[in-house]
C-alpha cells in the first residue's frame, strides 16, 4: 500500500527485483499484523504501508545526494519540496549503477552490472477546510545482468570426474539480462462532511513489467520471458463516528490485464499469453467502546 491506498493487485509484482519506490522518497513505513481494518481489503498476511514524503517537512528546499563506492557503485538523488498554507509538493529524480548488482553464484563477480533511474512526485492541495486532493506519481526503470560461473573446470561447466564427465549446467557462454519498468498514479480526494463523517475516494493506475532476455543461441536452454501487467481501479470509504463508536464501510474495485511471453529454447512460433481479472471487494468494520466506573459507597 502507498499512503493507505492500494497501489496494485497482489499478484505478479514479486517477479521483479528492482524497487518500486526509492527509499529516500519514503517518510516512514507502517507494518500491520493480525486482524486488519476495512481499509486493507482482502489482505491475509502482513500489510506494509509506505508513507511518502509530502513537502510539509521542507520550505522550498532542495537536496542533492551523490555517493560512490566499490565496484563502480553510485547512488544519486536530487529532490525539492516545499509548502504553503494550502499546497505542498515534493518531487525527486534518482539514478544508480553498480558492477555488483545481484548475488553471484561463485566468489568471482562476472557479468553482474546493474543500473536504474526513476522519479517521484507528491502534490497536496487543500481546496478548503472540507476538501483535500493528493496526487502521487512514480516511474522507474531497472536493468540487471545475470551473473554466471566463469570457471571452466567447475562441476557445472567442465567434463570432470565429479560429474561423470558430463557438465551439469554450462553457464560460461550465457549473457542473460533482466529489464524492469514500473509506473504508478494515485489520486485521492478526502472530503469531510462534518467533524464526524469523512469520505475518501482514490482511483489508481499501475503498470509493471519484467523482461528476462537471453540469446537464442544459448545452450542448453535459451530462456525468454516478457511480462507486462496493467492495474486500474479505485477504492472508496466512509468513516462515521458517533458517541463512542466508529463505523467504516468501503468498496475496492480493480482490474488486472497481463500479457506474458515465455519461450524456452527458440522463440519461433511462440504466442503471447493474455489474462484478465476483475475484482470487487466490499468492506465494513465496526468499532465500539464502553466505559464503566464504580464508586465506593460512603461510610
Amino acid at each position: 500500500m502507498a499512503d493507505r491506498r492500494r497501489a496494485h493487485d497482489q499478484h505478479g509484482i514479486a517477479a521483479n527485483v528492482g524497487p518500486q519506490i526509492d527509499p529516500k522518497d519514503i517518510d516512514y513505513l507502517e507494518v500491520n499484523r493480525g486482524s486488519y481494518g476495512a481499509e486493507f481489503g482482502d489482505r491475509t498476511y502482513g500489510v506494509f504501508n509506505v508513507v511518502p514524503r509530502t513537502g510539509f517537512e521542507r520550505n522550498n528546499e532542495a537536496e542533492l545526494t551523490v555517493s560512490a563506492g566499490n565496484y563502480r557503485q553510485t547512488n544519486d538523488d536530487f529532490s525539492i519540496g516545499g509548502h504553503t498554507d494550502r499546497f505542498a509538493y515534493y518531487t525527486s529524480i534518482n539514478a544508480n549503477r553498480s558492477d555488483l548488482g545481484l548475488q553471484t553464484p561463485v566468489p568471482q563477480v562476472v557479468h553482474d552490472a546493474s543500473y536504474g533511474y526513476g522519479g517521484f512526485g507528491s502534490f497536496i492541495f487543500n481546496a478548503n477546510p472540507s476538501n483535500q486532493l493528493r496526487l502521487i506519481v512514480t516511474a522507474r526503470k531497472d536493468s540487471y545482468q545475470i551473473p554466471y560461473d566463469p570457471n571452466p573446470n567447475d562441476i557445472e561447466n567442465g567434463a570432470i570426474a565429479a560429474n561423470g564427465f558430463t557438465p551439469q549446467w554450462q553457464s560460461i557462454g550465457l549473457r542473460d539480462s533482466q529489464r524492469e519498468a514500473d509506473t504508478g498514479v494515485i489520486l485521492s480526494w478526502v472530503h469531510k462532511f462534518d467533524s464526524n463523517v469523512l469520505m475518501t475516494i482514490s482511483p489508481f493506475y499501475h503498470y509493471n513489467s519484467g523482461d528476462y532476455r537471453s540469446s537464442a543461441s544459448d545452450y542448453p536452454v535459451a530462456a525468454t520471458e516478457n511480462r507486462g501487467s496493467t492495474y486500474a481501479g479505485g477504492q472508496g470509504s466512509v468513516s462515521v463516528r458517533f458517541a463512542r463508536n466508529n463505523l467504516q464501510a468501503g468498496v475496492s474495485v480493480s482490474t488486472r490485464a497481463t500479457i506474458s511471453f515465455s519461450a524456452p529454447g527458440s522463440t519461433t512460433g511462440a504466442a503471447p499469453h493474455r489474462s484478465r481479472m476483475q475484482n470487487i471487494q466490499p468492506r465494513t468494520s465496526w468499532r465500539f467502546s464502553s466505559r464503566t466506573s464504580s464508586r465506593p459507597s460512603p461510610g
